[in-house]
């Protein structure tokens, strides 16, 4: 019930089924797994569930995840990687943006979970957490902005 289209393709897979693979090398290091979509050079380089995997060099490890860009990847579970580089440590994190990055703190530490990335090159390294732009970056919201009960406030262009 698989389908491999490349050279080399899916080329150890052992067990799992429902599984697309499209593109040389393409899942080549896959041993067992189910229901996963790779489509790309050497799209595809470990084993899980569920996964959905387009782009060259993209990997993945874990399961339910997505990730869209040359050399993105995500290696925890239920999380996105979407950006060329982009890279997602964890479980249901989101890194959205070319290089963006959901990463631990420290190197060796937990990756942490809940956390989203958005924009080029921004990290996010804490649990539970929104990162958006990095630190250089103008973070423009027009419109009123809502953070909970914290804090409510109308930003206009003329108040900058």
């Amino acid at each position: 019930n698989n389908s491999f289209f490349g050279s080399s393709a899916g080329a150890v897979m052992t067990s799992g089924g429902g599984n697309t693979f499209i593109g040389s090398d393409a899942g080549n290091v896959m041993t067992n797994g189910g229901f996963n979509t790779f489509v790309g050079l050497n799209s595809g380089s470990t084993n899980g569930n569920g996964n959905t995997l387009i782009g060259v060099f993209t990997f993945g490890g874990g399961n339910s995840n997505t990730v869209v860009g040359d050399g993105a990847g995500s290696t925890g579970n239920s999380s996105i990687a979407i950006g060329d580089g982009a890279n997602s440590q964890g479980n249901y994190n989101a890194a959205i943006g070319s290089g963006a990055k959901v990463q631990p703190f420290t190197p060796g530490s937990p990756a942490p979970t809940f956390s989203t990335a958005i924009g080029a090159g921004v990290v996010a390294n804490l649990d539970n957490s929104v990162f958006i732009g990095r630190e250089i970056d103008v973070v423009r919201v027009d419109g009123v902005l809502n953070a909970g009960s914290v804090f409510s406030s109308s930003v206009t262009t003329s108040s900058l």
